[in-house]
């Protein structure tokens, strides 16, 4: 797998919670490591050592903050406590538990609990559940380089969620963030197989849906902005990836530029643009600003779902 693309998937995954980037309500990423501590603490005492909600708030507040072995051992407790919930809460907990998985790298664990979610989506006829379970599926194809399989994916995951894409009479119910994902995850399978103009036009698309919910300096028009950029660069077009690039960079580093796994990994992602197109003075600055950010317990960078507002459970 190319470099370029395993950080693209890497990353994707954010897009779909960008209205909060948070799941227990408004996290302050400079408070997250007290948070996750906090949760731990809670999870080691009685009665939260059985409470499979405790243990989950702990995994996603681990995966938030880039602590993904912490994050992978809180989920299994969670699945290993559930008794007989609501089956659409357990694909919720599986997915969430893909999305980690595909974070920190893990796709060959990630594609069995992303088709046991799925699964459970389409027994239960929830199209729009569904049609997430597609978007990350193909994600996941997409990072194993299994292209045909993740545009099939990609394909369904915007008829279902994103329907006024190809038929403007369309209509869904789905959120901002799903649809996002859906296009970004079909731009960047489009970007894969050489179909830039395409990948261009699904993330022009996957923009107005931003701009229409959030303000310029939010984190879904600036990483837009960047994979936008990015497929210029595919493309071509080295004048626009660059500005694009940059402006998402400086838009993302308010958000997730604390040292957060992800954000570094796109700051490298920049610099490879830079070093390619002869940029070598900013990329050596960038490199410096990189390995500033690269050090134990410098991530605090938010990167959750909304799993669990949909379904009551507790905040």
């Amino acid at each position: 797998m190319r470099p370029s693309i395993k950080l693209i998937i890497a990353v994707l995954i954010l897009t779909a919670s960008a209205s909060a980037l948070a799941q227990y309500g408004d996290v302050d990423p400079r408070t997250l490591p007290a948070q996750v501590a906090a949760q731990e603490a809670i999870v080691q005492a009685e009665p939260g050592n059985k409470d499979w909600h405790a243990w989950l708030r702990l995994a996603v507040l681990s995966q938030d903050a880039g602590s993904y072995r912490e994050s992978e051992d809180a989920y299994r407790q969670t699945i290993s406590l559930l008794r007989a919930p609501d089956p659409l809460t357990v694909a919720d907990i599986f997915d969430h538990m893909g999305t980690m998985y595909v974070e920190s790298g893990q796709l060959s664990k990630a594609e069995p609990v992303e088709r046991h979610a799925l699964a459970i989506r389409e027994h239960q006829h929830d199209p729009l559940a569904t049609g997430v379970s597609h978007t990350h599926l193909a994600m996941l194809l997409l990072g194993q380089n299994d292209l045909h399989s993740a545009e099939a994916e990609a394909q369904s995951a915007v008829s279902l969620l994103v329907p006024e894409y190809t038929h403007p009479s369309g209509v869904s119910s789905a959120t901002p963030e799903e649809k996002m994902a859906a296009l970004i995850d079909l731009a960047l399978v489009q970007c894969a197989t050489g179909e830039s103009p395409d990948s261009i036009r699904s993330l022009g698309f996957a923009m107005q849906i931003a701009r229409k919910n959030y303000p310029d300096t939010s984190f879904p028009v600036g990483y837009i902005d960047f994979l936008l950029g990015y497929a210029y660069w595919k493309d071509g077009n080295l004048h626009d990836a660059g500005d694009l690039m940059s402006q998402g960079i400086q838009k993302l580093a308010t958000v997730i530029g604390w040292g957060h796994p992800t954000y570094l990994k796109t700051l490298r992602q920049y610099r490879a643009f830079l070093v390619e197109t002869g940029q070598r003075n900013k990329a050596q600055q960038l490199l410096v600003e990189i390995n500033k950010l690269d050090h134990p317990g410098g991530s605090a960078a938010v990167a959750s779902r909304d799993i669990a507002v949909a379904h009551n459970l507790p905040s």
